[in-house]
This record gives structure tokens, sequence and C-alpha cells, in this order.
């Protein structure tokens, strides 16, 4: 009787102790996610700089929603309803993403048994101030907090799939769905963690069968979620009676159904290793400045040494040697899935998994005989400095792009208000009723701004104006809602077969430009204001 009551104390004792390392990891989880975000993103999140795509979502009516859903993204319009508001709220979508991130971090701490405060303080920087997380609050604030979602729920998708044997990978075959259902391209966030998990058993020194068997276990988890998201959808479009998207190049069906010109297997695996090493090593990339393209090579080199060192130095099995040098070799391909399925071109929002190789390093050299557990070295002291160099350079280039954002807003609410004012003007206007045409690209109005040129081709950063250019309905009719959100005034804009006619019309190309006289003209009843030189649209088809 005493030694059972021993036994009992002990294990109550040992469940407390691990309940309070749990409660502070958690809590060091939410310190240095807050840490990071409201260090690099707090400018964004306290700013309502709207414009691009935020400018169709400041309020997620019917439209968005129905655009979403032809999207494949059902989870979407289930999350407003559950959490939020359909209202682009940029401090408090900013909050609940990094509550998000921070849940996320947790997870993956556990599942990688990550205890050391500077692993995890590095993790949190990775998972919350990479180019895509900035891209999001820059831009698309309205729904980063939904794609935050998508990461936490393909984290834990994968936390149960590693602890919960096969009940585990049926709920996280559900998770996958849910995943795919905000954003289909985390799905390689599953699939990367997948992999990277893999990779630290064998460097763990566990047997080719106790990593190779699981990691067949994660592929029948990743093909039950993604048949459970296309029952779901496929649901989804028949009681809606949706049709879903195929043209686009974020379309869901576009890798099931590629069409004629598709690329082939070979040539789409090239530009899957091409895109992924392009976002780390290629100069040419604006958001590379020349610190963090040398910082990138200096942790590919450290990686590869790491690597050399397991593989020719550590005393393993071949087989094991040989599947871990594969794990690494493909990562880029988990990672990059999403480029992988679509067979098109992937833009930063995308690319949110490809910043977890920047977790590799980490794992090469601490699960390694470079360093052993609760130990330092020079390989992992230095992995670590270079990757908070990285981290603050890209602290510094996301208050950049917040600032180039204000700085926009406010020029294209000079303009839009003299705009305004020029059409109110006009003797035969009625707000709200007389139909409005935007001809021309504003690239004509608006020069880059100096010193801001590197961050120009960050997705959604790419137009010196909060109004983008008017390539495509689509972006033309954000004019409707800049008058509708930002200058609160009414104004009626033609249909699409109208603003398709106009940009080729004679009398449309005889006008001057904005600001001179007679860039407003009454053109068979619509008002044209020119900001630029028409855009050829049936080259844009």
């Amino acid at each position: 009787m005493k030694e059972r009551i021993i036994v009992c104390l002990g294990r109550s004792w040992k469940d407390s102790l691990r309940r309070e390392e749990e409660k502070k990891l958690l809590l060091a989880c939410f310190g240095f996610s807050f840490f990071w975000g409201l260090l690099a993103h707090a400018y964004g999140f306290m700013q309502d700089s709207f414009s691009h795509d935020v400018l169709n979502a400041v309020y997620a009516d019917g439209v968005e929603v129905f655009w979403k859903m032809q999207l494949g993204r059902f989870g979407t319009v289930l999350y407003r309803r559950l959490i939020r508001l359909p209202l682009a709220l940029p401090w408090l979508n900013g909050l609940l993403s990094l509550v998000w991130i921070a849940l996320a971090l947790f997870l993956i701490a556990n599942l990688f048994e990550l205890r050391s405060r500077p692993a995890l303080f590095v993790t949190a920087g990775v998972l919350t101030v990479n180019l895509s997380v900035i891209a999001m609050t820059a831009t698309y604030g309205y729904e980063m907090d939904m794609n935050m979602f998508a990461l936490l729920a393909a984290a834990a998708a994968v936390y149960c799939w590693a602890r919960f044997g096969w009940l585990g990978t049926l709920l996280g075959a559900g998770l996958i769905a849910g995943t795919l259902s905000l954003y289909q391209s985390y799905l390689s966030v599953a699939i990367g963690l997948l992999m990277l998990f893999c990779l630290q058993r064998l460097l763990r020194r566990e047997s080719f069968r106790q990593v190779f068997f699981p990691g067949l276990r994660s592929l029948v988890m990743l093909g039950l979620g993604g048949g459970l998201y296309y029952a779901l959808l496929k649901l989804m479009a028949r009681v809606k009676d949706i049709p879903l998207d195929t043209g686009s190049y974020n379309s869901v069906y576009t890798a099931l159904e590629p069409g004629a010109g598709a690329p082939g297997l070979w040539q789409t695996l090239q530009a899957v290793y091409r895109d992924f090493a392009g976002s780390f090593l290629n100069p040419a990339a604006s958001h590379l400045s020349a610190g963090t393209l040398r910082l990138n090579w200096l942790l590919l080199a450290l990686t590869v040494l790491a690597l050399l060192w397991v593989l020719l130095r550590e005393k393993r099995g071949w087989a094991e040697k040989l599947l871990l040098l594969a794990l690494v070799l493909l990562l880029p391909l988990g990672l990059n899935a999403a480029r992988l399925f679509s067979g098109e071109d992937v833009h930063d929002l995308m690319k949110y998994a490809f910043w977890l190789a920047y977790l590799l390093p980490l794992l090469l050299i601490g699960e390694s005989t470079l360093q052993g557990p609760g130990e330092r070295s020079v390989p992992g002291i230095a992995a670590t400095l270079l990757l908070l160099l990285l981290l603050w350079g890209n602290v510094q280039t996301a208050n950049a792009v917040y600032v180039k954002k204000d700085l926009e807003q406010e020029a294209t609410l000079s303009l839009m208000t003299r705009v305004l004012g020029r059409i109110e003007a006009e003797p035969d206007y009625v707000p709200g009723e007389t139909p409005l045409v935007f001809v021309g690209a504003d690239q004509t109005l608006y020069p880059q701004i100096y010193g801001f040129e590197a961050y120009y081709d960050i997705t959604g950063a790419e137009y010196p104006s909060a109004v983008p250019y008017s390539e495509c309905f689509y972006y033309y009719n954000a004019y409707k809602a800049y008058f509708r959100y930002v200058l609160n005034t009414r104004a009626e804009m033609a249909d699409t077969a109208i603003w398709q006619a106009l940009q080729s019309d004679e009398r449309v190309q005889a006008m001057p430009a904005y600001p001179a006289q007679g860039c407003l003209k009454d053109v068979d009843g619509v008002l044209v204001v020119k900001l630029g030189e028409p855009i050829d649209w049936s080259a844009k088809q």
C-alpha cells in the first residue's frame, strides 16, 4: 500500500511538472510571437491603408463570398461567421493572426521537442517575420488571420499524426481538409513539417523502418484529407449552385484539369526548384538586399557542411543516410507543393511554407554530433546569429513596405479628391446616377517613390497607388470601392462591356490625360475620366 502511494505521488509530481513546463512553453510561444509580430507589423496593424484587393473586400459582401467559394475556399465563410465580422479590421485581424501563429508555434515546439529558448525565439521569428506575412499585412490583412488559421490547422494535423497513431491520422485528415478550405497553398506547410519531422527522427538515430512506415501513414493522412476536401467542395458547389473557378492561376481545379499547353512534369519540377531557390538566392528578386543574399548563401553553406558531416562522419546505416539525403533533396518539392499542383507561378502569399527551410540548419546542427542536446557549438551559434540577422532585415523590410503603403494612400487620397472635385464640377453629372469610366494606367500619375524601389515586386506592393492599374475589370471596379469606402461618396461605375469598349474608342484616345483640360468628357452618356493612356484590354486576355 505504501509503495502504491509513493508511485501515485511520483506520477502526480511528474504530471504537475509536465503541466508547468507546458505552461511556460505556451507563455514563451506567445511572448516570442508577439515580440516579433509587434516589432515588425504593429505599423501595418494600426493603419487603414486600404489598397489593391482589400478595396473590394473592406466589407466581405456576397461578391467576395461568392469569389472565395469559387476558388474552393469555403472555409473562410465559416471562419467569418464563427470568429469575426466580415469587415477588414487591421488591428483585430493582426492580433488574431499572432494568436494563431503563437498556437502553431506551440504545436511545432512540442512536435520537434524545442525546449531551447534561443531556438524557440528564432523559430517564432521565422513564422512571424517572413515575406509572406509582410505581404499579407501590407495588402491582404482582410484575410491574413484566416491564412494564419490555416497554418495552425496544418501544424495541428501533423501534431495529431505524430502523437496519436492511426486515430491521429484520421483527425489530421480532417484538419488537412480544413487547411485546404481556407487556403490551398498551406498544404505545403503540412508537407514541409512532415518532412522535417521525419528528418529529425533520422537525426535522432531512429531506424529506417521507424521513420519510413510512419511516413507512409502521413501520405494516407494527406490523401484522406484531400479526398474529404474534394467531397465537401463538390457538395458545397451543388448545394449553393456555385460554379467552381477553373481559369485563374489560383484555381482549385488547375491541377486536375490542366488544359491545353500545360507544362509537362519535367518542366514543372524544374520550375518548382527554380522558384524555390530564387526566393532565397536570386539577386534579381527585389526583396533580396545584398546583405540578405549574403546571409542566405552563408546559411546554405552551413547547411551543406552540416549535412555532409552527418552523412560522412557519423555512424549511421546506409538506408538511414539515403532516406535522410532524399528528404533534404525533396524538401523544396514539399515546401513548393503549391507550384507542383497548380502548374502555375506562385506569389508571395503562397510561399509561406518556403520559410520553414530556415529550420533545416537548426535541425541538422542541433540533432547531430556537431551540437549535442543542451550544448552550444560554434556551428549552432553561427546558424542562430545568421537567422537573427535575417529576421532583423525582415523587420526593416516590413516597416519599409508599410511606410510605402501609407505614403501611397495619402497620395492617392490627394489625387482622387482633386479628381472628384473635377467630376462634381461637370454640369450634367449626378452623383450615384451618371455612370463613370476611368481610363488609363495610373503609373502615369504616380512615379515610384524614391528610396523604396526595392519593395515594388512584393506581392500587393507593386502599384504606386492605392487603386491598382485598371488592366482588368476586377481592379477597375476598385474605383467604385475607393469612392464608397475612402471618399465616402456615391459613384456609379459603367459595366464591364462599356468599360472594355471605351478602352479603344477613338474619342477617348483623342482626349488628353489628367490634369489637362478636357481629361473629363461625356461619351454617349458616360462620363470618362482619363488618367493616362488607355490599356489595350484585348492584349491582356
